[in-house]
């Protein structure tokens, strides 16, 4: 799938991508006119003191069937309603869930889609990756450690290091250092 299309459809959603986004304070109908400051916040459209993204009644200009994605870098960046995750949706409906199933195929059972850029915006079907909650878990933003500082940690607990030295070093509880070396976690 070429992702250099300014169109992409999937059922009854169209995504278009924007190469050049609407400058920062401009109605993004494309009329060019200003917009007024957003007076509160409204959780994924404004963000007080900030400029709102359409002038008033202009929104209504937009389909509502087309969700405006941002192109950045190589991220297909969704810029329409958020989960409280931060993943991007329609509905109940992850957006990059069904571009992924839509474009790549099926996810296999068990498995969930790890977002390889980092980016829960992204709904680029590249930058994700069918993996296991644990792996995916492993992989998250609060993740301390990684393959190989276990490698590290079961080492130095063969050559006798105890449990609370090697918690110190990793900056983790000396619990999870037990359940590490006895195989309960990161097997």
């Amino acid at each position: 799938m070429d992702f250099h299309l300014e169109r992409i459809s999937v059922g009854r959603f169209r995504f278009i991508v924007d190469r050049e986004p609407q400058q920062f304070g401009f109605c993004r109908c494309g009329c060019g006119l200003k917009t007024d400051i957003a007076t509160y916040n409204v959780p994924g459209k404004t963000i007080k003191g900030q400029p709102l993204r359409y002038r008033s009644g202009h929104g209504a200009m937009a389909k509502k069937t087309e969700k405006e994605v941002v192109l950045k870098g190589t991220c297909l960046v969704w810029m329409g309603v958020r989960s409280s995750e931060g993943y991007a949706i329609v509905g109940h409906v992850y957006i990059h869930t069904l571009l992924y199933e839509k474009l790549t195929g099926r996810i296999p059972d068990g498995l969930e889609l790890d977002h390889l850029c980092r980016n829960r915006f992204c709904i680029n079907p590249r930058h994700v990756e069918p993996v296991s909650r644990a792996e995916n878990c492993r992989r998250g933003d609060g993740t301390k450690l990684t393959y190989s500082d276990v490698a590290q940690i079961k080492s130095m607990r063969e050559r006798g290091v105890t449990l609370k030295t090697i918690a110190k070093i990793f900056s983790v509880g000396h619990p999870h250092v037990s359940r590490i070396c006895s195989g309960k976690v990161w097997k």
